[in-house]
Parts: structure tokens; sequence; C-alpha cells
């Protein structure tokens, strides 16, 4: 009868920890979740913030570099090994 009642209680302990777990993972699920939503949603505020602050300075956008044909051959520095 003992053998019984100690393996019930280790089943027991058992299922109790799987509950844990399964419990855990659901709230670290949710939190992750929750954090992903926060991060879009400071995105967005950040963005809109931008956008109207650029408009309200006038800001506009800059023309990227772009190296003419002859600036992209190869330097010469034959003079450097005289």
């Amino acid at each position: 009868m003992k053998n019984y009642l100690d393996l019930k209680s280790f089943e027991n302990m058992i299922q109790l920890q799987r509950t844990l777990r399964v419990m855990e993972e659901q709230i670290n699920s949710a939190i992750r979740a929750y954090n992903s939503n926060v991060l879009v949603l400071n995105d967005k505020i950040v963005s809109i913030s931008t956008i109207v602050l650029a408009a309200y300075l006038e800001y506009q956008p800059a023309i990227c570099f772009e190296a003419r044909e002859s600036e992209n051959s190869d330097p010469n520095v034959s003079f450097l090994f005289r």
C-alpha cells in the first residue's frame, strides 16, 4: 500500500511539473506577443512623429552620393613607389 501512495505522489508531482511548464510557456508566449506589439506601436509613434516634424521643418529627401564614371577608375599611386 505504501508503494502505491509513493507512486501516486510521484505521478501527481510529475503532472504538477508538466502543468507548471505549460503555464510558463503560455506566459512566455503572451509576453513575447505583448512585447512585439509594443515594439510595433513604438515604431509607429516614432515614424509618425518624425514625419510630422520633418514636414514642419520642411526637410527634403537627400540625394544619395553617386560617383561619376571618371571617379570610378583606379587611382594612380605609382608616384608612391619611386
